[in-house]
């Protein structure tokens, strides 16, 4: 109530994220372009989809590469008015931003009747252990630049029987929303592989300990733990397999089923993580493996994680604007921490590639990957766009009393973009 009958916040659902930024860009533009000898060249692109898949920064990508192509352009900096973070005077201006793999898990077990619950191996407590081992755990997490990436986070975990059933479950899957600041894609799969081998160990350890508890309690042995052993194994492996086994009957079979999957997208019957779990479900089912197995892979999105100084050819250059833009705020009385990694998924992800990622591994480990969903890892790494996030003071975000400071839409964030503007026209050639 105070802020609304201070007269000095803007009020509206979008007002700060982010229409106020688009707005602050299209009046900065057609300034500039109404000045009679412009000393230097701006382009501004709104895209769709940022807070879902970033569709539109995904095929923007392609376009700035057309559009370099077709008119000689050369893109030397970027800066997408996100609303910015502050408190207590200081405004928090990131350089970077995490990267984000969305991994899934199908765990396939033994079935039994639950009478007999040890005969069989529940998918369910092998997925219960890996969630225990990797839920919110430290040592998953990318440290770089003093800064920490939030730990991995499950999102969803369900056995895969339709209707009720008086027997273990056969299969059950999951996904985890898994942040990063360095590690690649294939080193998060690397990660999460050695977790979900020792998180069957430990279950198949305890469900001995606990048998062996039961017979003392039960006076009796009439049933005996399955004593199976788990194959924990990727989705590029277990499909490259299949196509070295089986060659074109494979591959037809599998054209078959994601087209299957992607019709499905498109009509919205499912989301990608649910499609890449029946993709993974009906691969799993085709190869004909009835032993227990953990199969790992990779639902969209994909956002690559990337930071400003470490573009090739343009190292340090983050760092560089960002004190000029806080020597343009300190004209405000507002102070800058520079944050190298934003941790809530940017589409500066698609600007540059500043981690090793290699196009092909990724999508031998995504089933989705192709018409369905795909990142142009060679178009963005063509652009090679260091960037910042760099918008208006907001709060409340998607929210009814969403609200953007109007001194920092009008004064303060036009101030900042002016200041690395001519700081990247002074360049030579810019």
């Amino acid at each position: 109530m105070a802020d609304l009958k201070s007269g000095e916040w803007l009020f509206g659902r979008g007002t700060a994220d982010m229409k106020g930024g688009l707005a602050v860009a299209i009046a900065y533009l057609e300034e500039q372009c109404a000045l009679p000898d412009p000393i230097g060249s701006l382009l501004v692109i709104a895209v769709p989809d940022e807070e879902a898949f970033s569709e539109g920064a995904r095929d923007a990508a392609r376009l700035l590469t057309t559009l370099r192509e077709r008119y000689g352009l050369r893109y030397e900096f970027l800066i997408d008015p996100e609303p910015t973070a502050r408190a207590h005077g200081v405004q928090t201006v990131p350089i970077g931003s995490a990267g984000k793999c969305l991994p899934v898990v199908v765990v396939q077990g033994a079935t039994a009747h639950v009478d007999h619950g040890f005969e069989g191996l529940n998918p369910l407590g092998i997925l219960s252990s890996l969630i225990l081992r990797t839920e919110l755990e430290p040592e998953l997490c990318d440290i770089d630049h003093g800064e920490a990436c939030v730990p991995p986070v499950w999102l969803s975990a369900a056995d895969q029987t339709s209707g009720y059933s008086a027997s273990v479950p056969s299969r059950a899957s999951g996904y985890l929303n898994f942040l990063t600041f360095t590690s690649s894609p294939a080193e998060v799969l690397r990660k999460l592989k050695m977790e979900a081998r020792a998180a069957v160990d430990a279950y198949l350890a305890q469900m001995d300990l606990n048998y062996d508890e039961y017979v003392s309690l039960a006076g009796e042995d009439g049933q005996e733990p399955s004593g199976l052993f788990v194959e924990v194994l990727t989705f590029g492996e277990l499909s490259a397999g299949l196509r070295e086994s089986h060659g074109s009957r494979y591959d037809a079979f599998f054209s078959t089923a994601y087209n299957r999957c992607a019709a499905a997208l498109q009509r919205h019957e499912m989301a990608y993580p649910q499609a890449t779990i029946q993709l993974m479900n009906e691969v799993l089912t085709w190869s004909g493996r009835r032993t227990p197995t953990v199969l790992l892979g990779f639902a969209p999105p994909f956002y690559p994680a990337m930071h400003s100084d470490d573009v090739p050819g343009k190292e340090g250059i983050g760092s560089r604007y960002a004190a000029l833009v806080a020597q343009a705020l300190s004209g405000f009385g507002l102070n800058v921490r520079v944050q190298h990694h934003f941790t809530g998924i940017s589409d500066l992800s698609y600007c540059a590639v500043t981690v090793d990622l290699d196009e092909q591994a990724l999508a031998s480990e995504m089933p989705l990957w192709g018409d369905a969903y795909a990142v142009d890892v060679p178009a963005i790494a063509s652009l090679g766009i260091p960037g910042m996030l760099l918008g208006p003071w907001g709060c409340d975000y998607h929210r009814m009393t969403e609200r953007v400071n109007v001194k920092s839409l009008t004064q303060e964030l036009p101030a900042a973009i002016d200041a690395v503007a001519h700081a990247v026209w002074a360049q030579p050639e810019s």
